[in-house]
């Protein structure tokens, strides 16, 4: 098989290699890294993530899509706005803001 990329035992085909988690590329082909903002589990499938969230490259898991800064969710699922009143970093926190201000 090529690099980035594995087949099962006894495999008889070239189309039998398959891009490894984090690479994507057609069956027996070339794999490359996956781009940032999606991710690839493996083979020929690349999926961007949600809207608001971004990942680095060469992601596996839809984990690794995290909510951009303004934006809180878990990691992989729906990005919200920060509510008034907070403030988020990006990723899971959303922290309310000190007494006498306000965001």
């Amino acid at each position: 098989c090529n690099a980035s990329s594995s087949s099962p035992t006894q495999s008889s085909t070239a189309g039998a290699c398959v891009c490894d988690a984090g690479y994507v590329g057609a069956n027996g082909g070339t794999c490359s890294p996956c781009a940032a903002n999606s991710y690839c589990p493996g083979g020929t499938v690349e999926t961007p993530c949600n809207a608001s969230s971004s990942s680095p490259t060469q992601s596996s898991t839809a984990g690794a899509c995290v909510c951009d800064a303004g934006y809180v969710g878990a990691n992989g699922g729906t990005c919200s706005p920060c509510a008034a009143n907070s403030y988020c970093p990006g990723g899971t926190v959303e922290t309310p803001c000190n007494a006498s201000s306000s965001s």
